[in-house]
């Protein structure tokens, strides 16, 4: 994962390989507010796939996608990407521990437009090993899903690092997919 901002304006790129083959690449553009993210534009790219696009047209209020429609989507909209980062940034801006249970909120969108809203609930506290280092203590958070088949996630926040993820999972519905990003200091 690579983050870049400055000037009000962030990128975020994900590209994850297997034997050096690129399978994935996902790549979120947009602002910097004093509300956090606000995506422009989130691609993703899959090994033999084509290419699928979703634009956050703010004026109008709406998500333009390549699978078609648009839909309409609230102000705080994050997609598959930056809601990382966003969750961040809100955990941090609690100015206290996320204490279990807690809640944190936000609606999220895929490439296609496909959207709803995200729970994901503090569960308690954990150590990460990482590649280097020792194990970092960490806040995990699950996502509560709404339905069997939706997307499973679990992340670990790092409050000595501004609550930045240094560990996610994603687990697609049917678990036939499974994507695993982990901190490399």
């Amino acid at each position: 994962l690579q983050w870049t901002h400055g000037s009000g304006r962030y990128q975020a790129r994900l590209e994850g390989r297997v034997a050096g083959l690129s399978i994935l690449q996902w790549t979120s553009l947009g602002s910097t507010t004093g509300a956090g993210l606000a995506p422009d534009r989130f691609t993703d790219r899959r090994i033999g796939g084509r290419e699928q696009t979703v634009r956050f047209v703010r004026p109008e209020g709406v998500l333009q996608s390549t699978g078609g429609g648009d839909r309409p989507f609230p102000p705080d909209a994050q997609d598959r990407l930056s809601w990382m980062v966003q969750i961040a940034a809100i955990a941090q801006g609690l100015g206290r521990p996320l204490v279990d249970g807690e809640r944190i909120t936000m609606w999220v969108t895929d490439a296609r437009g496909h959207a709803q809203t995200w729970a994901f609930r503090a569960d308690g506290r954990d150590s990460v090993s990482v590649a280097e280092g020792p194990p970092i203590p960490s806040v995990r958070l699950v996502r509560e899903p709404l339905h069997p088949q939706d997307t499973r996630v679990e992340v670990w926040l790092d409050p000595a690092r501004d609550h930045l993820p240094v560990r996610a999972v994603v687990q697609s519905a049917g678990g036939d997919g499974r994507l695993e990003l982990t901190l490399r200091p």
